[in-house]
C-alpha cells in the first residue's frame, strides 16, 4: 500500500491538499498553468488516469464533472475551488455529503 499526498502550489506556495491510500491502481496529474488549475485522477490503468487528468486540467469543472460520473473517476480538481471526486460522485469538504 502507498500513501500519496496531493499538492498544490499556486505561486510557489506549495499547499497539502489531501492524502490517498493506494494498494494497486495508477495515478496521473496534469496541470495547466494559463488556469492555474490541476486534476489528479486514479485509475486501474495509468494510460487512462493521464488521459482523463489532462482532460480535466483542460476543462471547466462543470464540463468534466458529468464525466466524472459517467466513468465513475476518483480525483481531485484543484483551481478556484477544490473538487473531490470518488467513484463518479462530488464529495463536499464542508460537511462530507455526498452529491451525484
Amino acid at each position: 500500500m502507498a500513501n500519496l499526498i496531493i499538492k498544490f502550489a499556486p505561486q510557489n506556495k506549495v499547499e497539502k491538499i489531501t492524502k490517498y491510500y493506494l494498494q494497486n491502481g495508477a495515478i496521473a496529474t496534469a496541470r495547466n498553468e494559463r488556469d492555474d488549475k490541476q486534476t489528479t485522477v486514479i485509475r486501474s490503468s495509468l494510460v487512462e488516469a493521464g488521459i482523463w487528468s489532462l482532460v480535466g486540467s483542460s476543462a471547466h469543472v462543470e464540463e468534466f464533472m458529468p464525466f466524472v460520473a459517467h466513468y465513475n473517476l476518483t480525483g481531485i480538481m484543484i483551481g478556484k475551488d477544490v473538487v473531490n471526486f470518488n467513484l463518479g460522485s462530488v464529495i463536499k469538504n464542508n460537511d462530507s455529503a455526498v452529491e451525484r
